[in-house]
């Protein structure tokens, strides 16, 4: 067992914390986001949506998909894809696909 589940109530494996894996992926998640807007990572929160809060075009939210399949190695579905309008929307499908 991590030392650190016992302190911290965090499920670890081989030495690696979930919590802290999915917090990398997230910051890695919205420093790709902020690519294609004028938002911070840091400033964003997971109720932002695309196009309405954070100014994506349809052509930059496609490119953006492309950049996230390529990043974490998965593949999106088109009709997943027409599904997520926020940042918390595209993190549990990044999470479910993974």
């Amino acid at each position: 067992m991590c030392p650190r589940t016992l302190a911290t109530n965090l499920l670890c494996t081989k030495n690696v914390c979930r919590k802290e894996v999915n917090m990398t992926q997230e910051m890695q998640f919205k420093t790709i986001v902020s690519q294609y807007c004028d938002v911070k990572p840091e400033d964003m929160n997971n109720d932002m949506r695309f196009r309405e809060d954070l100014g994506f075009s349809s052509l930059d939210f496609m490119s953006f998909l492309g950049e996230l399949e390529d990043t974490f190695d998965i593949e999106l579905e088109e009709e997943d894809a027409l599904q997520v309008h926020t940042i918390a929307a595209a993190l549990e499908l990044l999470e479910k696909l993974q």
